[in-house]
């Protein structure tokens, strides 16, 4: 996989950095990673290799070794976009490699989400964003506002529909209120689009980080956790058989 290779190579030239300082050349590490990630020998149109940047040149450099998969993951994103953004790589033309770069991981949209109201210190400018975030909701069909895809549990009119495709559950919903549209609208963006598996581990707890539990209403509070109970229970049973 793309990832797999970005990673590898992200490893080899760690370790032909330290080989290159001990002989005290250090003028290709970038330049050797970035041709073979896009799978030249030598530099583009005969021109000149970039320069190099040392460590802080490229995003994603330092972490590789020591965190988790999913940092390695995100490292290799970064990585990918810079070399793209600075022109010496050509942008991926496969779909599938072009979404396994691009696409967040689960816990990086969480963290995202959380930032975004930890920017707004007041909470009228939280539930305005809110508000703002409902009304950009995609349309949801009419079709699917039936009694078979209300959520029970809210005291606002809530539809919530799930569909899988290619192993990732993906989901659609509204509401008749402005501040539960505007849930919805995290909830989608927090979770649509992820396998089931992931979302069963990804867990709520950026809920309790941008602190809607302590300043929802009770009802809305209660309906929030219906919801949230609905996307439980279609990530499991997409896990089955």
């Amino acid at each position: 996989m793309v990832v797999a290779h970005t990673l590898q190579l992200i490893r080899v030239q760690a370790e032909d950095r330290s080989e290159s300082e001990a002989a005290g050349s250090d003028s290709t590490h970038i330049d050797t990673l970035a041709l073979a990630a896009n799978g030249r020998k030598s530099p583009p149109d005969g021109g000149a290799a970039p320069p190099d940047r040392g460590r802080a040149g490229f995003p994603g450099s330092q972490p590789v070794q020591s965190c988790d998969s999913g940092g390695q993951v995100s490292s290799a994103r970064r990585l990918a976009r810079w070399l793209c953004g600075s022109g010496v790589v050509q942008p991926l033309e496969s779909e599938f490699e072009a979404t396994v770069l691009s696409t967040p991981s689960i816990t990086e949209v969480h963290r995202e989400i959380v930032d975004e109201f930890e920017f707004l210190d007041d909470w009228m400018d939280r539930y305005q964003h809110l508000i703002d975030l409902g009304r950009k909701l995609p349309e949801y069909p009419a079709e699917f506002q039936t009694d078979e895809y209300k959520v029970r549990g809210c005291q606002a009119q809530v539809w919530f529909r799930a569909e899988k495709r290619d192993g990732r559950l993906y989901f659609t919903a509204m509401s008749d209120a402005a501040i539960v549209s505007g849930l919805i609208a995290i909830l989608l963006r927090a979770y649509s689009g992820y396998p089931p598996k992931t979302i069963l581990r990804a867990g709520h707890g950026f809920i309790s980080d941008i602190g809607l539990t302590e300043h929802l209403s009770p009802t809305r509070g209660n309906g929030l956790h219906a919801m949230l109970r609905t996307i439980r229970r279609h990530a499991v049973s997409a896990c089955m058989p």
